[in-house]
């Protein structure tokens, strides 16, 4: 019975999901240059959770507050066990990253907090900025995608590539 369930679950998921990433700038620095999304261990069941296709938002705290870049995942989870690129700490989980409708992560125009957070219900206060990785609700997503203006057009675009 509790593989049907779960079978069940997984059909009414939406096909792509989007996730808000909190990254320090000088790690999003690194994300930019690399194409590359990697976590400690302790946010690894978190990330196997993302799929080929998903979008990854990312939010820098400071100096910013706003979310200023988006990628589509380009390859399944995987582990590599090196320091590098990151100088911060280790954070061995990764998946690749590709750009959306351009040749770089950063969105043209950044999203500050104040305008995004007060719309989504999977962050309730700046609290839930504390974890480094959130997947958006379906209703989140929409939200965001009207936030950012072309990032849902860009979404629809890449489906069809």
């Amino acid at each position: 019975m509790k593989d049907i369930r779960k079978s069940r679950r997984s059909t009414m998921l939406p096909q792509r999901c989007i996730w808000l990433c909190v990254v320090g700038d000088k790690n999003w620095q690194i994300v930019r240059k690399n194409m590359l999304w990697g976590v400690s261990p302790q946010w690894a069941k978190q990330l196997r959770k993302v799929r080929t296709g998903d979008l990854l938002l990312f939010y820098v705290a400071k100096p910013v507050s706003s979310i200023i870049g988006a990628g589509v995942v380009d390859s399944p989870v995987f582990v590599e066990n090196n320091r590098l690129p990151w100088t911060g700490g280790v954070y061995p989980y990764r998946v690749r990253l590709k750009p959306i409708g351009n040749t770089e992560l950063d969105l043209d125009d950044p999203l500050p907090l104040s305008k995004f957070l007060p719309k989504l219900r999977s962050l309730r206060s700046k609290q839930c900025l504390q974890r480094t990785m959130i997947r958006l609700t379906s209703l989140d997503c929409i939200a965001v995608s009207k936030l950012i203006g072309a990032l849902q057009s860009l979404s629809v675009q890449d489906q069809r590539t």
